[in-house]
């Protein structure tokens, strides 16, 4: 086991530093003048030289690259070209907000639809589960920036029960942590986009449980469990059991994408998440900032991806062995 947990750790950092390379290379290819942001077209060429001269442009690459490993080397994400500050400080609050958003997003999707799940295979050949088909077709093939935009229309601005946008009431101070992400006027905000990205990705977890129960009622143990005279429920905790194997790995999948993978969400209802955070960094050409990002986002997949792969490596050796 040692050895498999090596193996793709080692994979882990080599595809890391690719990562790396790669963000780096791209984003100094870009088109375009980051100075050009910074310095007010009326001032002389000089003016801009300055400003290329204090942010290190006007080195060659490959010593960019090498400082730029170096400060990574130590922690240092650099400074925003944009805002002018820490870069770490700005993404650790950005960060926050998307954390909130994909953890409630995972409780709703993968709670209710583990039970959904259930209740669909327990249901089968009954018109319930007839229903329960149209709608996970329905949800499947519904793209999620057009829920989204549905879900202001109605929710937000014909019924008015949730914000339609950003995280906070405009004009409010929170006293602290606490009452900044968990109070009231935070949780209302939080609700829409939550039950938006929730509701989209319930489908994956319900397939998975219900395909793993009808599988496991074939199997033998089954046949000892219904032998015994246990009551239904007992059959389906015994059948959901063994079928959450699958589920577990995709919800570490889940969580690692779904923090990267909330753009347009998170730019449907203003939420000031990371996503978001990235499409006004590359447009704003704040390389430093959207780099950084990228980064961090690729961190935390390859993280879930190898938590996902090693839960797959205890739970069945023969992937180990192969």
């Amino acid at each position: 086991m040692l050895r498999f947990v090596g193996e793709r750790l080692v994979q882990a950092l080599i595809t890391v530093w690719i990562i790396l390379t790669v963000l780096f290379v791209v984003f100094r290819l870009m088109p375009g003048d980051p100075a050009s942001f910074l310095v007010d077209p009326n001032l002389p060429e000089e003016a801009r030289q300055l400003v290329r001269e204090s942010l290190g442009l006007d080195r060659p690459v490959a010593l960019q690259y090498l400082q730029y490993m170096s400060d990574l080397a130590t922690g240092d994400l650099g400074r925003s070209l944009w805002y002018r500050a820490s870069v770490s400080l700005i993404i650790g609050e950005k960060l926050a907000a998307t954390l909130i958003l994909a953890l409630a997003s995972f409780i709703i999707s993968y709670g209710v639809g583990i039970v959904g799940g259930v209740i669909w295979a327990a249901t089968r050949g009954s018109r319930f589960e007839a229903i329960t088909n149209l709608g996970v077709l329905f949800v499947r093939s519904m793209p999620t920036f057009w829920f989204a935009i549905l879900a202001v229309s109605i929710f937000g601005i014909g019924l008015g029960w949730f914000p339609t946008s950003g995280f906070r009431t405009p004009g409010y101070e929170a006293a602290g942590f606490f009452s900044k992400y968990f109070d009231p006027d935070a949780l209302r905000h939080l609700a829409l986009p939550a039950m938006v990205l929730g509701v989209s990705h319930m489908v994956v977890p319900m397939l998975l449980v219900r395909d793993g129960i009808l599988e496991m009622t074939g199997e033998p143990f089954m046949e000892v469990v219904r032998a015994k005279g246990l009551p239904r429920w007992r059959e389906l905790w015994h059948a959901t059991r063994n079928a959450l194997i699958p589920v577990a790995t995709s919800a570490a999948v889940y969580l690692g994408t779904a923090i990267g993978g909330q753009v347009l969400v998170e730019t449907v209802f203003s939420w000031p998440g990371l996503g978001r955070e990235i499409v006004a960094s590359v447009a704003r050409q704040d390389f430093v900032m959207a780099q950084s990002s990228f980064f961090l986002l690729s961190i935390t997949v390859i993280g879930f991806n190898m938590i996902a792969d090693l839960l797959y490596g205890y739970l069945d050796p023969r992937i180990r062995t192969n």
